[in-house]
């Protein structure tokens, strides 16, 4: 029989590379990370090979040094597991004509690769001088080639550098741009240089996915959207101004334009001006298709336009909201208990700019509108007592695996009661209010007596934990022994309030530790950034021994 190692399920071999990946990522760096990390696990055995050799050669680069390139998974014969290749080219060599040559070193000659369907193409570079009767002959030749060799693109990424951006020719340019966008289901660039080449001089092939930007200099941009209303299925804004959003929502004449298929969608608007910004209003229901909603910034609307309709197939919910917001809302009826009968997940957070908060009624019918949602996240802008979330937790019960509430404070006794009410809970983040019970490390000089008297340094967070387990065996404290209280809970935020000291998030993580044995870590330990994990309590001697003496006081 072979080992259960060999072969693995897919989400442990998703969970390596993201533990072995660098934490800070971007763009090419992001994908060559991959590679790196990738490339000596293909080694283990004939199975990993199988499936890390998928992650190493998923992206695949032409004109750049950047790994792995074309030619490598080409020469492997992986090149069937490639989903998206990058072309980088400096501007001035597409036009000057020594790309064409660069292009055609940099691929299998008398190759094609009909499987990759998405080009990530970037320009770098100064452009160089260019006059406007200059011949387009080079432009035509390398994007004819580079089509040629990819014939089958239907998603198309572009970018462009600092130094890109500012030697700029418009004329010879779009025509680039115009050959390389033309045609395609799915496209990826700046509202700027999308506005530049519209409308296509040809294509009949239906949008599904734009990703674009948009402001009062691209209405060309709105118009486009608007007449691809039939097909898209994915829309990623980023608006200048909130209420710039009526382009997408309203025809010239004023009627309301309708996305059936808009399944995704995803705004950004700014988040000054917030209590001034006119925000329109519209009849009808433009979105009634959507399973997926993100909304940064600014709600754009001062009705309920963008939810309307959608409570039966939403499943994603991402926005930010003030008090007037929510107001709003409860008066549509948005947060009455059951309009969303498939949400998954419901992340709320207040405007970054424009700081709120939001309390007590208002919160209940949040929470009453989300009851049956597995995932609840409210960012600490939103605060309420725990009597205002205790009235919701019997509902909560069956289905709630992660709640994030920073902003509700309870007592440590009270979190216990939590957990235990909860029996799916995975992930749990709330605020301890400080409790004397738990001591304050400031102010608790008998345990610093006692890290002298041990010989401990009192400013080593090793220390602290050894101080407690030797103080706690002596004086425990109400709620660290009992039965387990959670099976399932992995993971806890564990935030003190101002004041409470290191010494109170020390004693809760012990408490936490041995009365939910299932629990992983502790994200954000103390609010420092570090993670604290169960093995670090679990692996000092002291802890054993404290465990044995509560379970003995137990019985």
């Amino acid at each position: 029989m072979e080992a259960i190692a060999q072969h693995p399920p897919l989400l442990i071999f998703e969970h390596i590379i993201h533990y072995l990946l660098p934490e800070f990522l971007n763009d090419s760096y992001d994908k060559e990370a991959i590679y790196d990390v990738s490339k000596p696990l293909t080694r283990v055995c004939r199975s990993w090979r199988q499936f890390f050799l998928s992650y190493a050669f998923r992206y695949v680069h032409v004109g750049t040094q950047f790994k792995p390139s074309l030619k490598l998974a080409y020469a492997l014969g992986t090149c069937d597991l490639t989903k998206e290749v990058i072309v980088m080219f400096k501007t001035a060599t597409i036009f000057n004509g020594s790309a064409l040559i660069q292009l055609r070193q940099c691929t299998p000659a008398e190759t094609l690769f009909p499987h990759i369907e998405v080009l990530s193409f970037t320009f770098t570079g100064k452009l160089g001088k260019l006059k406007q009767d200059d011949k387009l002959q080079p432009i035509h030749i390398f994007t004819d080639e580079l089509m040629h060799i990819f014939p089958d693109i239907s998603s198309v990424k572009v970018t462009r550098d600092g130094e890109a951006s500012q030697y700029w020719s418009p004329f010879h340019s779009h025509k680039l741009l115009e050959r390389l966008l033309t045609g395609r289901s799915a496209i990826d660039c700046t509202g700027y240089i999308l506005n530049a080449v519209l409308p296509f001089s040809q294509s009949s092939t239906p949008l599904q996915s734009l990703v674009t930007s948009g402001s009062i200099k691209t209405k060309q941009v709105f118009t486009f959207i608007r007449r691809n209303w039939q097909s898209l299925q994915w829309l990623d804004l980023d608006l200048s101004a909130p209420n710039l959003v009526e382009h997408i929502v309203s025809n010239s004449d004023g009627t309301t334009v309708t996305y059936p298929e808009l399944h995704k969608l995803r705004l950004k608007t700014c988040e000054q001006d917030a209590t001034t910004a006119s925000r329109p209003s519209f009849d009808g229901m433009p979105f009634p298709a959507l399973k997926s909603l993100v909304v940064h910034g600014i709600y754009p609307f001062s009705d309920d336009t963008l939810l309307r309709g959608s409570g039966d197939s939403m499943e994603f919910l991402d926005m930010c909201m003030s008090e007037s917001d929510i107001d709003m809302f409860i008066e549509a009826g948005i947060l009455d208990e059951g309009r969303f009968k498939a949400l998954q997940c419901a992340r709320l957070g207040e405007l970054f700019e424009w700081p709120s908060q939001v309390y007590g009624n208002r919160v209940s019918r949040i929470l009453g509108a989300f009851h049956r949602t597995p995932v609840i996240d409210l960012s600490d802008g939103f605060n309420f007592n725990y009597s205002v979330l205790q009235s919701r937790v019997d509902s909560f019960a069956p289905t709630l695996r992660v709640l994030d509430i920073p902003g509700v404070r309870c007592t440590y006794e009270q979190i216990l009661e939590l957990i235990g009410s909860l029996p799916l809970i995975h992930k749990l983040d709330v605020t301890c209010a400080k409790s004397v019970d738990l001591g304050d490390a400031n102010y608790d000089t008998e345990l610093m007596e006692l890290a002298d008297k041990e010989r401990l340094v009192s400013w080593d967070a090793k220390s602290h934990f050894g101080c407690v387990y030797l103080d706690m065996n002596t004086r425990p404290i109400a709620g660290a022994s009992g039965p387990p209280l959670s099976l399932t809970l992995k993971e806890f935020h564990l935030r003190v309030d101002r004041g409470a000291g290191w010494l109170q998030a020390v004693r809760l993580a012990v408490i936490l530790a041995l009365r939910c044995p299932s629990i992983l870590s502790f994200p954000k330990f103390f609010a420092n950034g570090v993670t604290l994990f169960r093995s670090h309590l679990v692996e000092m001697g002291p802890f054993v021994q404290l465990a044995d003496y509560l379970s003995r006081d137990r019985t």
